[in-house]
């Protein structure tokens, strides 16, 4: 009997190899925490030690109220036991199921683009020239009303759809962020001076800019009323010779970088 080759199939991964391809030479891959040796040994094994422990005692005191008092007496002091071994059980699994999802998120810088997987099974490609910009930013976690770790985040703009978010549970996310502006800052620097010299406004998320004035969030500043412009903390400040200063916060701003950079070599 002859064979049937599945050519629906063999065409999409064609497809998808072909993508990849366009995207030119591999930079950098950046992947989500691993459910390693190191994992198991901190999580894992202590996880499945304290629910045997309760489970083992909860038998314990069954045993024990049932030989000196009887069956009610056996119920009753097990089953709280029992509960905690069944909520560390499940709190267990809860632990295990996140690690593994996060396990499976890569992002993937090439010459000509980045490739994502953020959620399971649908991984996502742009060339540099589909991406208008990207922004930086910090998420702060908080416990009873306490932060408890700030990671930074990464935002890609699309021309075309919604901005991807990518948290910072990757590995090496500092690198992460250093090779993309590596490889798409150059491109998209040379691809907003055109405009800019054509006397036309350039966006940057909340803030415009053209060879006149700065836009802060639709307030028209022309350039000579602006004393000083400056980043700290996450935030950027546009000092003014004659009011208070204007502040926007970083993760706001796409190209931060690019932008000052037009300000210092005097395009605007």
């Amino acid at each position: 009997m002859p064979q049937i080759e599945n050519t629906s199939d063999r065409s999409q991964h064609n497809l998808r190899a072909a993508h990849v391809s366009d995207l030119g030479s591999l930079v950098s891959l950046h992947q989500g925490p691993p459910v390693d040796r190191s994992y198991w040994m901190t999580a894992v094994i202590p996880g499945l030690g304290i629910i045997l422990g309760t489970l083992g005692y909860g038998f314990w005191r069954a045993y024990y109220g049932y030989t000196q008092f009887g069956p009610v007496a056996a119920q009753v002091w097990s089953r709280p036991w029992f509960l905690a071994a069944a909520l560390a059980a499940a709190l267990l699994l809860l632990s295990f199921s996140i690690r593994q999802r996060a396990a499976r998120k890569f992002v993937v810088v090439y010459k000509n683009g980045v490739r994502l997987q953020l959620q399971a099974n649908h991984a996502r490609h742009f060339h540099w020239s589909q991406i208008s910009g990207i922004s930086i930013g910090t998420v702060r976690g908080h416990f009873l009303g306490l932060t408890t770790k700030i990671r930074y985040r990464l935002v890609i703009h699309p021309n075309v759809g919604r901005p991807v978010r990518i948290e910072g549970s990757l590995q090496n996310f500092a690198g992460l962020i250093d090779k993309i502006k590596e490889q798409f800052y150059p491109r998209r620097f040379s691809e907003l001076q055109r405009p800019l010299r054509a006397g036309e406004w350039v966006y940057f998320g909340p803030l415009a800019v053209n060879q006149l004035a700065l836009r802060v969030q639709e307030q028209l500043i022309a350039w000579e009323k602006i004393k000083r412009i400056a980043v700290d903390a996450g935030v950027l400040t546009v000092e003014l010779k004659a009011r208070k200063p204007m502040r926007v916060p970083t993760a706001q701003i796409q190209n931060l970088e690019l932008l000052l950079k037009l300000i210092e070599v005097g395009v605007v």
